[in-house]
């Protein structure tokens, strides 16, 4: 595919691992968006798997058209607003997750200036992969969740 002299010829893999090392190759700004990236799809992951467990018959419906249905994509902020006022998240993990969204915009907005300390890149770096963490790991349970439904529920249809 090409768009004006774009070229896109490897779907680029975003883990960890790959984040880690682009890190450690002082691509601090494309760790930092590539981290921020990641933690604002889960938490419309979450979004999407919370509401599909409170409304669990359109969930069958989709499910049985065999259709994809895009994930909501709800901007970091606003997404994190939603799940703390829903509470999903605390006030402190809201606060962590506001404390990374500014300093990743510290970080890409200063892209053509001069970056922050290193120290205080590295600890908006940390903070990204501990929230990484955290973020995955409510989605998970809620995925179990929703999982535990659905079982439930095809229990039920299974004996109509």
């Amino acid at each position: 595919m090409t768009n004006e002299g774009f070229k896109f010829e490897k779907k680029m893999e975003i883990s960890k691992d790959y984040i880690k090392e682009t890190y450690e190759k002082d691509h601090y700004v494309e760790a930092i968006i590539l981290i921020h990236y990641i933690i604002e799809v889960f938490m419309n992951m979450t979004f999407d798997t919370v509401n599909s467990i409170h409304d669990p018959i359109s969930r069958v419906n989709k499910l049985s058209k065999k259709k994809m249905y895009v994930i909501s994509t709800y901007r970091f902020r606003n997404i994190r607003d939603i799940l703390f006022d829903m509470g999903i998240y605390d006030k402190k993990l809201s606060d962590r997750l506001e404390d990374f969204n500014s300093g990743r915009n510290i970080v890409a907005h200063r892209l053509f200036e001069k970056l922050p300390d290193k120290s205080e890149v590295d600890r908006y770096f940390k903070l990204g992969m501990e929230l990484w963490d955290e973020v995955w790991k409510i989605e998970e349970n809620y995925i179990k969740k929703q999982d535990e439904q659905m079982r439930k529920l095809m229990e039920e249809t299974k004996k109509k």
